[in-house]
């Protein structure tokens, strides 16, 4: 009987450390406040603090299909997530700890036809991928290396307001990105790079979608690997919130300055 009052008096308690709330998004997954633009709707559970906790679920507006099932602890993913095409076909199934992804990864298109179908293993290294093409020795070296970035717009991009939505957010998670290259080990004990700093510069076109679809150098390092290390490294960024403007998402050209430090 303690132990039920005690339930009972908690009940109270835990409603208010969560609660339920609903986002709207447009087509292109821009927060939306016009009733006009409303394409997707959302809903999760919050902290006190503003975090999502738990489950993150969306659906086509006005219709019970669903297009989302993520699961935030302390607003990183954590567990199993699904995403489905408008039909509702299924678009992707993968499994995120703690913010990075592990186990399987895969993807459908709109015909059923799996087009990705990764691996990881406990720290998000990428270990397998079945559908990859050949790959060149810098897509092998980007790949075997790094951690798989969480899709930008279910980490903190999601919570930003509608008026906040233009540069800030995509040049946050760009800069955090491209300033970590991947770097080869036997590298640092080869004569030609140990101890040196290479620097490239480069400029890259991020389209309407938020991804990025070219890319040129400007100032190269000096050396052809570096130089397409770089390269392969800004191609394989994740998508992220677009630029707007007057409300509408752009595309644009940006400068960047990648440093690959080879002193230990």
């Amino acid at each position: 009987m303690r132990f039920l009052v005690f339930v009972l008096f908690l009940l109270p308690i835990m409603s208010f450390a969560q609660q339920k709330k609903y986002m709207n998004f447009d087509e292109n997954w821009q927060l939306s406040s016009s009733k006009y633009t409303q394409f997707y709707q959302c809903e999760s559970y919050v902290l006190e603090n503003g975090a999502m906790d738990g489950p993150f679920t969306c659906f086509k507006y006005g219709t019970d299909t669903l297009v989302k099932k993520y699961q935030f602890t302390n607003n990183v993913l954590d567990g199993e997530i699904f995403e489905y095409h408008n039909d509702g076909s299924l678009k992707l199934s993968a499994f995120y700890k703690t913010g990075v992804p592990i186990k399987e990864w895969k993807e459908w298109d709109l015909e059923g036809n799996l087009v990705v179908d990764k691996s990881f293993d406990e720290d998000g290294i990428l270990t397998k991928d079945k559908n990859a093409k050949k790959m060149t020795e810098y897509e092998k070296l980007y790949f075997g290396s790094k951690k798989f970035e969480a899709p930008i717009y279910t980490t903190a991009c999601i919570l930003k307001k509608f008026d906040e939505q233009k540069y800030q957010c995509s040049q946050e998670a760009l800069e955090a990105f491209y300033k970590v290259p991947p770097l080869p080990p036997s590298y640092f004990t080869n004569v030609k790079f140990a101890n040196k700093i290479f620097y490239v510069k480069l400029k890259y076109k991020i389209s309407e979608k938020g991804k990025i679809d070219d890319v040129k150098i400007i100032e190269t390092s000096g050396d052809a690997f570096i130089d397409e290390l770089a390269e392969v490294h800004m191609f394989n960024i994740m998508p992220f919130e677009s630029a707007k403007e007057y409300g509408n998402p752009i595309k644009y050209w940006k400068e960047a300055v990648l440093e690959f430090n080879f002193k230990r």
